[in-house]
C-alpha cells in the first residue's frame, strides 16, 4: 500500500488511484479487445512514476490550485480530476494528453463520451482510457450462491457496468462516429487506439462469508451491533470524500456514530458506509444496510 507513505490527502488519493489493484482481474474481465491491467501492472505503473509523485507530495500547490477550481464535487469527478492532472502534466515522461471528455454522436444521439485519449511517448501508441470508480456490495441467495454485486443505492451493478464498458464505452473509437472523429483530428493515420479499462474501487463481502474481521464487508443492523459488541472500535460515518485511499484519515475527520443509534437510524432500504478505528488507527471499512435493502435488489440488474 504505497499511498500510506504520502502526506498530502489528494496526492495519497492519486497514488491509490494509480497503484491500487483493479476491481476485477483481467481473467474475470473476459474482454480480449481491451486492456484490463492486473494488480501487478498497476504497481509497475506506479513504480515508474514514483519520483514524480514524491515531488508532488513535497510541493502539492499546483494540484491544490487545480482542485480548488472544481465545480463538480462528486467522487467520480474528483477521481477524473486527479487522473487528468497526472496524465496532462508536462513532466509525465510516459504519456502526453491528446483529448478528454469527447462526446461522440450519431444522428443527433450521443453514443458515449470518452474519458481520456493519451499517447504513449516511447511508442506513439494511443490509449483510450475509460475511468470507472465503483463500490459494490455482494449478495447471494440459497438458490443462487454466486455473488452478485450491487451499488449501495442498488441503481448500479458490477454486471451492468462490465457490460457497459465492454459493449459501449471501450469500443467507442471503433464505431463510425469514433473513426470519423479520429480522422477529423488527424489521428486516423496513427496506430489504432487501444482501449484501457481503468476500473478501481472496493468490493464489500457479505458478513457471513468473511473470514477476517477487518475485511471490507457489509452487515444488517442487528449483525453490525453484534460485531460492534465483539470488536470495541470507535465508529464513524464514512463520507464519500474519504472513500478512496484507506488508512490515511484520522477520527477527527469523521462524524461520530454510536452503534446503538442504528436501530432508529437505519430503517427501510438505506445503506451507510462506516469506518472503525482502534485509537487513531483505521482498522475496517464496512457498510450497514437497512432491513429492506437486500430485498430491493431483485428488480435491478
Amino acid at each position: 500500500m504505497p499511498w500510506r507513505s504520502y502526506q498530502h490527502p489528494a496526492v495519497r488519493d492519486l497514488v491509490w488511484l494509480i497503484a491500487s489493484a483493479p476491481l476485477i482481474s483481467p481473467e474475470h474481465a473476459q474482454d480480449p479487445h481491451a486492456y484490463w491491467p492486473s494488480a501487478e501492472d498497476y504497481l509497475a505503473l506506479y513504480a515508474r512514476h514514483e519520483p514524480w509523485l514524491r515531488q508532488l507530495d513535497a510541493a502539492p500547490q499546483r494540484l491544490e490550485a487545480v482542485l480548488s477550481q472544481a465545480r463538480d464535487l462528486r467522487l467520480g469527478r474528483y477521481a477524473e480530476d486527479l487522473l487528468h492532472f497526472w496524465l496532462s502534466d508536462s513532466d509525465n515522461h510516459e504519456f502526453e494528453p491528446v483529448a478528454e471528455h469527447v462526446a461522440l454522436r450519431e444522428n443527433g444521439i450521443t453514443l458515449g463520451e470518452l474519458d481520456f485519449l493519451v499517447r504513449e511517448r516511447a511508442t506513439g501508441q494511443l490509449w483510450h482510457i475509460e475511468l470507472a470508480l465503483k463500490f459494490y456490495l455482494g449478495t447471494y441467495t440459497s438458490s443462487s450462491p454466486e455473488l452478485r454485486w450491487f451499488g449501495p443505492n442498488r441503481s448500479d451493478s458490477l454486471a451492468r457496468k462490465l457490460s457497459h464498458l465492454r459493449n459501449k464505452q471501450l469500443p467507442l473509437l471503433s464505431t463510425a462516429p469514433g473513426k470519423a472523429w479520429l480522422d477529423a483530428k488527424g489521428l486516423s493515420h496513427e496506430k489504432p487506439p487501444r482501449p484501457w479499462a481503468w476500473l478501481k474501487g472496493r468490493l464489500f463481502q457479505p458478513q457471513a462469508l468473511v473470514a477476517h474481521p477487518h475485511q471490507a464487508q457489509w452487515f444488517s443492523v442487528e449483525d453490525f451491533q453484534c460485531y460492534a459488541e465483539n470488536h470495541p472500535y470507535q465508529w464513524y460515518l464514512l463520507e464519500k470524500k474519504h472513500w478512496l485511499a484507506p488508512h490515511l484519515s484520522t477520527p477527527s475527520q469523521h462524524p461520530t456514530l454510536m452503534p446503538e443509534s442504528l436501530l432508529t437510524g437505519f430503517l427501510g432500504d438505506e445503506a451507510q458506509a462506516l469506518i472503525g478505528y482502534h485509537g487513531n488507527d483505521e482498522v475496517v471499512r464496512i457498510f450497514v444496510v437497512g432491513a429492506a435493502w437486500p430485498g430491493c435488489i431483485s428488480a435491478t440488474v
